[in-house]
């Protein structure tokens, strides 16, 4: 809820919700990559000439009108079936460079020396399992059931494919701490930072994941531009996260 005089965010419970079946849609999506979806009437809040904050129907948005879009809510959950950070960071790590779509399998590819001691250790002090190395030099594995079933149905990792991987729901839900471990779990893996040019950057083929990704940073304060090109070998679309100058934290 807003509060007029200040324009200040207050997070307040839900007093009513109204069910109006199945009704047409407009979504909007702005220049950083923000979308907004909702019934022709709904009101958003957006900037007018004058630079003044009013209320206008989605119907009646026009291209280039200004959307303004809240970030650094800091709105986080409290459930627990993440039972640590670093629990939470492994999570991160697999959605980046994880596979986990033949059954009783957890796979992770990557070539960092220091992350790969990491994400041994967990299994080690965690599960007294160590990831064996596979045909290739970055492959590890773990062939254990009990510990495929706990990632896979007790924490949420979806046995899928690079291009529908999403964030655990578990996660989604979680305190700070344990959105946070995630996040930085899966910019070790995907991310880049390049220090000639002054910006982060998360890449992956999945819509879904970097929709959500866009969306927690906005929560954490980080301003970031999420958009896609496609690739040159094969015209499939790659979605990037950027954060760039002021924008980093």
């Amino acid at each position: 809820r807003m509060r007029p005089a200040s324009w200040a965010m207050l997070l307040v419970p839900a007093s009513h919700w109204y069910d109006l079946g199945i009704q047409r849609t407009i979504r909007i999506t702005t220049n950083t990559g923000t979308s907004l979806e909702g019934t022709p009437e709904h009101p958003i809040i957006v900037a007018d000439a004058r630079g003044q904050f009013v209320f206008r129907c989605l119907r009646d948005l026009q291209r280039g009108d200004r959307a303004i879009v809240k970030y650094n809510t800091q709105t986080f959950g409290d459930a627990t079936r993440i039972p640590d950070a670093e629990t939470a960071y492994i999570l991160g790590l697999l959605t980046g460079d994880g596979c986990l779509t033949v059954k009783g399998r957890i796979a992770f590819t990557n070539a960092d020396r220091e992350i790969v001691d990491r994400f041994c250790r967990y299994f080690r002090e965690r599960y007294r399992y160590t990831p064996h190395r596979a045909t290739r030099p970055y492959d590890f594995t773990i062939t254990d059931e009990r510990t495929y079933d706990t990632f896979v149905n007790t924490y949420g990792l979806r046995a899928v494919y690079a291009a529908q991987k999403t964030i655990p729901e578990w996660i989604l839900l979680a305190p700070k701490p344990i959105v946070r471990s995630f996040l930085q779990g899966l910019f070790d893996t995907d991310g880049t930072a390049d220090a000639r040019r002054g910006y982060v950057q998360l890449s992956s083929s999945s819509p879904a994941l970097m929709r959500t990704v866009h969306v927690l940073l906005l929560n954490f304060g980080v301003v970031n531009r999420l958009h896609a090109r496609r690739k040159l070998y094969n015209g499939k679309l790659q979605y990037y996260v950027e954060m760039s100058g002021d924008s980093l934290p």
